[in-house]
């Protein structure tokens, strides 16, 4: 595919999906984008208590050792970074995932906030997945994206691993609690084609049910992305809120420091780690390459929710069209300011790998 072709199929890719509409606006951003809303999205309200807005620590709190509390009954531990062997741990707690619906930007690639509570310890891919890390587990870098004009490539061993489905995402996550021996986390049947290369499948099944009783390696559910993302904060960034703007020329001082998009990345995505970590001591949480979540693409249940399973069930085919579509978080290098924002939401189909754009971090239950 040319540059050209990348750059179009980029835009909008609008499907039906459960009562929603699915905008992934990755690349170039449309002025209408950030204004799209679905009917369902305009009648909401949020008034609750379990749709309260999480308060930013103050500098006091996350200095204490204590819990703070959030929401009635939604305590978050203190955030500090735990970080070795190239994952962070990541505490239980309680948080908000969503934005408020005056937040900017975030009518079209956002649910309603909704108070989850996370009862495990996990923890997370200090950075995203890079290429050396890839070819230690055994396996070939992808092929399956045609890319001449070398848009947007990061070829050194500590770029990020892209042009993965979320097939080759699951088997990546297999082939690392297979080499730690640990439980394998995925049962993937009736597939073709090889990882790395057009490895596609008609059925998964998680082996534990629900997929935090899994203490292999495996995709992040988005519940566990976001909260381990905002690191305490309810900024639609960890340093503060977005500067409106639609262009990518428009200094955005709480994303600098933190992140690659199209105001700084000149077009192409990074070695990880080029940026600062947030609290919990990860990386490119905002931006460099979007990232596979373990989840399927549909609204949020009613809340408060405690562990949820992010649609899931003990087996599932995802032979359907709604079935393939999962969701990617984070954002990446090419992209403006308004689809780097915490909640932002797409949903990309299970067997596309979307080229330079796409990659994948890790997640592990702990005991």
């Amino acid at each position: 595919m040319t540059n050209a072709g990348l750059r179009r199929t980029r835009l909008f890719d609008c499907l039906p999906s459960c009562g929603r509409v699915v905008v992934a606006c990755v690349g170039v951003m449309n002025a209408a984008c950030g204004n799209l809303r679905t009917p369902s999205e305009t009648a909401e309200t949020t008034t609750s208590s379990s749709t309260a807005v999480a308060p930013s620590p103050s500098s006091a709190q996350t200095e204490k050792s204590n819990d703070w509390e959030i929401a009635p009954g939604c305590k978050h531990p203190q955030v500090a970074a735990n970080c070795a062997g190239g994952f962070c741990r990541i505490e239980p707690g309680c948080f908000i995932i969503g934005a408020p619906r005056d937040e900017w930007g975030s009518a079209a690639r956002s649910t309603p906030q909704t108070q989850v509570t996370l009862t495990h310890a996990f923890e997370l891919g200090q950075t995203e997945v890079t290429r050396a890390a890839w070819q230690e587990a055994g396996l070939e870098l992808p092929t399956q994206y045609e890319n001449p004009d070398k848009w947007g490539d990061c070829t050194e061993a500590q770029c990020p691993l892209v042009n993965v489905t979320f097939f080759d995402a699951l088997a990546f996550a297999n082939r690392m609690s297979e080499r730690r021996d640990l439980e394998r986390c995925y049962d993937l049947s009736d597939c073709s084609g090889t990882v790395g290369a057009g490895f596609s499948c008609r059925s998964v099944r998680t082996t534990t049910f629900p997929i935090y009783d899994c203490h292999g390696y495996r995709l992040p559910t988005e519940y566990e992305w976001e909260y381990a993302s905002r690191a305490g904060t309810s900024t639609a960034f960890n340093l503060g809120d977005v500067v409106p703007v639609e262009e990518c020329e428009k200094a955005q001082p709480a994303v600098e420091p933190m992140g690659w998009y199209c105001g700084n990345s000149g077009g192409k995505a990074h070695p990880v780690a080029g940026k600062d970590a947030n609290g919990w001591g990860l990386h490119d949480m905002i931006g460099n390459v979007q990232e596979w979540c373990n989840d399927r693409y549909a609204p949020y249940d009613e809340g408060p929710l405690v562990d949820p399973s992010g649609h899931w069930t003990t087996s599932v085919d995802i032979t359907g069209a709604q079935d393939r579509l999962r969701i990617l978080r984070g954002g990446d290098f090419g992209i403006p300011i308004v689809q780097l924002l915490k909640n932002s939401w797409h949903g990309y189909t299970a067997d596309g790998a979307y080229g330079v754009v796409i990659g994948l971090r890790v997640a592990r239950t702990l005991e």
